[in-house]
This record gives structure tokens, sequence and C-alpha cells, in this order.
């Protein structure tokens, strides 16, 4: 549960401290009430388990109350594996009768709904624990969040959000009584709409950085264009059902466009119906932003040397003009992200000398992994924004290259990974590769099933832009990024 909460503070950019409830908190929190009451040290009190609340003396919680009062601070209780009665907040915590299905409905009148969408409602996970609130009594201070009800079977259930025996999984007490805000949930498994919840209660509880909006930008690059084994390559059709995922695309996210990473050697290297493909590519390149992929998906780190590089970029570039392929956005990636970070100034300088670059991206900043950790820096005039990665790679052709198959892939879509890429990233350029587009076109299946399962149940508004004003927006939220953290 603590690294379930951790994940999504982290995420968001919140800092924050764990630590017991024992003395060394009170002594902590008794100094900080000595202080300024606009000079808070912290915003939000989280108990991971209601028993850690329910353990504390009289006292213990009466120094917690009056520095969350004074300081207008919220609390969030989970309740963990508590049952039974609360009288001090008028709650019990039942378990839900076994062999029940139950749903969980969002209450589309509540007050805290922020990146959640009203009303939405799903079954519970599978090998889930479900546990509910009954409130009594359910005073002016209380509402109810979201609530369970059964299944839905042929006639449509409707349950009084505010009776006693609604069955409550997230409560929120809006501190009319005793000035408090509090927001209690039985919402304790790692699932999607829990997490949304989660995120609400953050913005309502003033803790979530405003920085944090409902818009978020969207980039899909398609990596090594002309480059990949025969057999695996673009067809005809293939290249219009990619203008057709576009046009789709485009109709829901404002200004999208996909950003075509080419190598120009590997032109018309297939079989015949691959190089059928190519042409077709080629015959429709101004429907595409088209950026430099080196000319033979070289590693940059393998030729530090600036000549060397300035030359493999020229005969891109004199293949781009050629087949007469806009190369203006100021944007270009490196093969396999080689010299980016750690960086090698000569592929900068030479990215700024042949094209005139001024954004690439890169999943390596800071570190591949925690993905939430990525962050963007600038170096040599380039802004470095972090590149995210989407489950699908270049081996990554059929469904049946992915491990666990299609479902698999539809987990980490349907609120899984790669939703959470979008929910936590104002900005997100996606990595994904030529092949993706091919074969059992996993990438066109990918983007349709995200954005649908995004508009369903979120109110995050999807746009794009071309990378360099991608790039400022990055900046802008996050400016203490501009300078780089040598490692």
């Amino acid at each position: 549960m603590v690294n379930y909460i951790t994940r999504y503070l982290e995420s968001f950019r919140i800092h924050y401290v764990i630590t017991r409830t024992d003395d060394r908190l009170l002594v902590d929190l008794k100094y900080e009430m000595t202080k300024d009451a606009n000079k808070a040290k912290y915003s939000l009190i989280i108990f991971y388990e209601f028993q850690t609340f329910l353990s504390l003396s009289r006292l213990a919680r009466d120094v917690i109350d009056n520095y969350c009062a004074k300081f207008k601070a919220g609390q969030i209780f989970f309740a963990g594996n508590n049952y039974g009665k609360i009288s001090e907040f008028n709650l019990e915590i039942k378990r839900v009768e076994k062999n029940k299905a139950q749903s969980l409905r969002v209450n589309p009148d509540s007050n805290i709904l922020w990146i959640t969408k009203p009303g939405v409602e799903t079954a519970k996970p599978s090998r889930t624990r479900l546990t509910y609130l009954r409130v009594f009594p359910f005073d002016d201070r209380y509402e109810t969040v979201a609530y369970l009800v059964p299944t839905r079977g042929v006639e449509e259930t409707r349950a009084d959000v505010r009776g006693g025996d609604t069955k409550v999984a997230m409560l929120l007490d809006n501190g009319r009584k005793g000035g408090i805000k509090r927001i209690f949930t039985t919402l304790n498994s790692a699932f999607f709409l829990h997490g949304l919840l989660f995120l609400d209660a953050l913005k309502y509880l003033s803790v979530l950085p405003p920085k944090y909006t409902l818009q978020r930008y969207i980039q899909v690059d398609i990596d090594d264009i002309f480059i990949g084994k025969s057999g695996l390559r673009l067809k005809k059709t293939d290249v219009k059902e990619l203008l057709q995922t576009q046009k789709f695309l485009q109709r829901k996210i404002p200004g999208f466009q996909f950003q075509i990473g080419f190598s120009g050697k590997g032109y018309g290297r297939g079989s015949e119906a691959e190089d059928e493909g190519d042409d077709e590519l080629i015959a429709h390149s101004s429907s595409f932003s088209w950026f430099c992929h080196m000319w033979d998906h070289e590693q940059a780190h393998k030729f530090d040397n600036l000549t060397i590089l300035t030359n493999l970029m020229e005969k891109n570039k004199r293949f781009a003009k050629k087949h007469k392929i806009a190369i203006n956005s100021g944007y270009a990636v490196s093969s396999h992200h080689s010299g980016v970070y750690p960086v090698q100034e000569s592929l900068y300088q030479a990215w700024r000398n042949v094209y005139g670059i001024s954004v690439t991206s890169t999943e390596e900043y800071p570190n591949l992994k925690p993905a939430w950790r990525r962050k963007g820096f600038q170096y040599m005039g380039i802004k470095v924004v972090p590149r995210q990665t989407c489950n699908i790679f270049t081996s990554t052709n059929f469904f049946r290259e992915i491990e666990g198959g299609k479902p698999t892939l539809d987990h980490t879509v349907e609120g899984g990974e790669i939703f959470e890429t979008v929910l936590r990233n104002p900005v997100s350029i996606f990595m994904t590769h030529m092949t993706n587009y091919a074969n059992d076109r996993v990438a066109p299946y990918l983007f349709k099933k995200l954005v649908k399962f995004v508009q369903r149940w979120t109110n995050l508004k999807l746009m794009s832009a071309p990378p360099k004003k991608l790039a400022d927006i990055h900046f802008r939220i996050f400016p203490d990024e501009v300078t780089p953290v040598w490692q």
C-alpha cells in the first residue's frame, strides 16, 4: 500500500516523508505549531492503515488535529485491513458479502471530482478484497465520492448516496465540523479508478501542484523508418492504415501528427511489396512530420568524431532533399538514444550544424527506470525532453510476441502503465518503431485503444503540438529541469 501511495506522489513531484507515529512525530508537529500559519511544513497527513490512527493516544490525535486545523492541512485515511466501528467519525468498516458481484460507481455530484469522469462505473477487479464504509448518521459534513452497487443485471440499479445503507468506498468530510477536511477510503488496491480518485483527493486537498492541469500533450514517434528485416517492413496497405490511424487520432487529439524518424540508407531494400510500401510512404511524406534518425541507424557513441557524424547526417539530409521530404521541425532522435545522455558533444554539435536541431528526447535521463522519475534537461542549446516507452519494441511485431499476448497489452492500456504515463506526464513523447505498424499493426491498435480509454474514464483534454512547442511547454512546467544533473 505504501508503494502504491508513494508512486503517485513521486509521479506528480510531491515531496513526502514516511514516519512512524511515535514521539518524534509529535515533537516535530508541536515545533511546527510555533511557526507562522502561512509556513506549513506538511500540507497533508496520510494514514495508510486506519489502525495506525486508532492506536494513537488522545493527546497524539489532538496534536495532529490541532496542526491540521492551524495550517489547513488535510487528512486521508486508508482502511487497510481494519474492520469494525470508528465512533470518533461515526463510521463502520465492513466486508462485502462473499460471492456478491459488486461494481464501483462514482457519484456524479461529488465536489472532489477533477480528473475522474463523473458517474463512471466499473466491476471490481478480480482478486480484489472489497470493504466499504457505513456512515451513522449521514450528516451534512459527509459526501459520498464513490460507492458499491450490485453489478448490473437486467435492471438498472440506483442507490441513495446519502442513505445509511449506502456502501461507501470513498467518503469526504468537508471540514464544516472541526475545520479539517478528511477523506476516508476503502480503495486499497492499485486499480486505475482507485488511482484516479486518489489524484482527485490530492487536488481537492490542495496538495497537487497547480502546474498540473487537465491538459495532456501527446506525441508519437515512429523510429527506424526504412530500417528493418525483410518480411517485417511496411507494405502499401500498412501505409494506408497508418494514414487512417493518423486521421482517427487527429479527430481525438487536436494538432496530432506522427513524427517519422528515417534512416535513408535502408530505402528500397526490402521485398518488392515492401519497396512499394517505401514508395507509398514517400508519396505521402507531406502528411507526416519527419526527423533524422541517422543514415544507417548508426550509434553516435561509436563515432565520437564531429566530421564523421556530420557526414552521416549530411547523407540523410541529401536523401530527404532528393525525395522532397521536409525536415524542418528542429527535432531529431539519436539511434538507440546514443550520445544524448551521457552527453556526447560531437552529436549535439553535428545536430546543430546540419539540421539546426533544438529539441531531442531520451528515455535514459536520469535513469531508464522507474519511468515516473524520468526528466528533461538542456545542453548546448538543445532541449532534451523525457521519452516514454509503451511496451512495444522492434521485437514486438505480433501480439503473440508480447508475454501474455493481447490481454497483457490491453491491461497496460486500460489503466496500466501506458495509461499512467499519460496521467502523470503533461507532455508524453512515445517511442514506437516502423515494424509496429506492419504485421499485426500493434501500435495503431494500442493508440486507438488508449485514446478511447482516456476519454471514457477521465476529463483529460488530449492535444498535440510541434516538437519545439512541446519542449517549451515541458520546461515551462518544469523549469527546475533546465540544468542537467551529472551522475
